[in-house]
């Protein structure tokens, strides 16, 4: 269902730009192909409908992608937060009783999990023996031909994550999950013509602000972990014309503190979404008296927590 709200845009505009990661970009055909490739690989090591997968990797073209071919294969994708410490994962860990976790070797040191609890989990990360996660993205010559598996089940397993203490959200249904996307855009009145700027609020997330964008026939640029320079995410934001940007609520403070930034125009802005924390008056006053725009929180656009 999720995947056949971006398959009509990859068949529509198959050149069109679909994510634009620094130097990476992938085309709207691209995106379709590589994630019925995923789907495949998924496939090949013994996904199925109903089978849960936590996945732990840095907001990228890959984790996108993997979402996306999760929704195809009719399984159930459990985010892992990478900011909270071992404990916390190790009760997820528990909780969730997944079947796989697909993790990056950045985050794997870091989650030490511990099968005392008799979940047999298959670890499957940069080196793993047998299956990596290199299997999981790798390029093959057959797609996934399958179709898209839809039905109204569990699709994912939320987790959040509140000063680093994580509690349990209700599980959700790819349907519900696909309703509360579309609510989002029927608030913001999201079209194809529209240009979607990420700074992700944690290292991996499962937000709907991604998947507008690309349902929607965007293109949408995101930031890595490692290069979060506002300089340059305000250059972005003039250079490729964004109207809309998300971001963490201190980035948007460093944003506005950044030398010289009166040089910069956004005059292509109409919607600025923040996240995590609270967003300082003086940061909010700056776009109301410079933009004449107001920086709103998701729940505030679409009127949900």
């Amino acid at each position: 269902m999720l995947f056949a709200l971006l398959e009509k845009h990859a068949t529509e505009t198959p050149a069109k730009l679909a994510i634009a990661e620094g130097n990476r970009t992938i085309s709207y055909g691209e995106l379709s192909l590589f994630i019925s490739m995923v789907t495949a690989n998924l496939s090949a090591i013994g996904v199925t409908r109903g089978t849960k997968i936590a996945i732990c990797l840095s907001h990228s073209i890959e984790y996108i992608t993997l979402f996306f071919a999760i929704t195809r294969v009719g399984a159930v994708v459990i985010p892992f937060p990478a900011t909270v410490e071992n404990d916390e994962t190790n009760s997820v860990h528990i909780e969730s009783n997944c079947d796989y976790i697909l993790i990056e070797d950045a985050y794997l040191e870091k989650f030490k999990f511990k099968n005392d609890a008799g979940i047999n989990s298959v670890i499957v990360s940069d080196n793993t023996p047998g299956t990596s996660l290199y299997d999981v993205f790798r390029e093959n010559a057959s797609s996934y031909e399958g179709g898209a598996r839809f039905a109204d089940a569990n699709f994912a397993m939320r987790y959040a994550s509140d000063t680093n203490v994580l509690s349990k959200e209700p599980a959700e249904t790819q349907h519900g999950y696909v309703s509360r996307v579309t609510s989002y855009v029927r608030a913001a009145d999201l079209t194809s013509n529209d240009s979607t700027l990420r700074v992700p609020h944690h290292a991996n997330t499962a937000d709907r602000l991604s998947w507008s964008a690309l349902i929607t026939g965007q293109t949408l640029y995101l930031v890595s972990n490692d290069n979060k320079d506002p300089a340059k995410v305000a250059q972005i934001i003039d250079t490729e014309a964004i109207t809309i940007f998300d971001g963490p609520s201190w980035f948007y403070r460093d944003l506005i503190d950044t030398p010289n930034i009166e040089r910069f125009k956004f005059s292509s802005l109409r919607i600025a979404i923040y996240g995590q924390g609270p967003l300082p008056k003086r940061v909010a006053d700056w776009f109301l008296r410079r933009l004449d725009l107001r920086v709103v929180d998701p729940s505030g656009l679409t009127g949900m927590a």
